[in-house]
């Protein structure tokens, strides 16, 4: 599975949990609604923060994405 795949992954996980991507160059970015996140077939992401900031990097920057799990029901 490639980054590319994980990342749609995440991104289309229903229910959907928000989750961040890390790159090399230490910038982190949030993506807390499934439709903040787009991607190109040449390896590209598109990310728009809430204040309608847009970053454009390259897949191959991603060093690690944490997913937010949501909290377990106490049994």
């Amino acid at each position: 599975m490639t980054t590319r795949d994980v990342i749609l992954a995440y991104q289309k996980k229903v229910p959907f949990l928000p989750f961040t991507i890390h790159l090399s160059d230490r910038l982190a970015f949030k993506v807390l609604h499934p439709d903040a996140l787009f991607s190109s077939k040449m390896g590209i992401l598109y990310h728009e923060s809430d204040d309608g900031e847009l970053t454009i990097f390259d897949l191959g920057q991603i060093t690690s994405v944490n997913v937010k799990r949501s909290p377990r029901s106490a049994a």
